[in-house]
């Protein structure tokens, strides 16, 4: 879902996704990226709609490096089981059944895994 926000977040936001596989090391195994959109509702009938109300939304999406075929599709913020957007480090992001960490970056690495994986 398309999270409402009150300020709108620098756009090109990058996150490091990591599994935490019980007593062994976590692994990197994707990214997030957000980006801020603007929502309108429509209202009218529907031979004459009228768009309103513009709303900033933050948008975002997850890519999973190296999944499997049946996972291998990017998660967006407006399918239908995508949880909310996490907002600070060590946060979680259940993803096709499987709770990943959330990892900010920023600077380099952030420029770096937005040229890959930006939106």
């Amino acid at each position: 879902m398309t999270d409402p926000i009150v300020e709108i977040p620098p756009t090109g936001r990058v996150a490091r996704l990591w599994l935490d596989a019980g007593d062994r090391d976590a692994r990197p195994v994707g990214h997030l990226v957000t980006r801020a959109c603007t929502h309108w509702d429509t209202v009218g009938p529907q031979a004459f709609p009228r768009h309103v109300n513009p709303e900033p939304r933050v948008q975002w999406r997850a890519h999973l490096d190296g999944a499997e075929p049946g996972l291998a599709e990017d998660v967006y913020s407006d399918d239908p089981e995508a949880p909310p957007l996490p907002h600070g480090d060590g946060d979680d992001l259940v993803v096709r059944g499987r709770r990943l960490r959330v990892e900010w970056l920023e600077g380099e690495a952030a420029a770096a895994a937005w040229a890959q994986h930006g939106w």
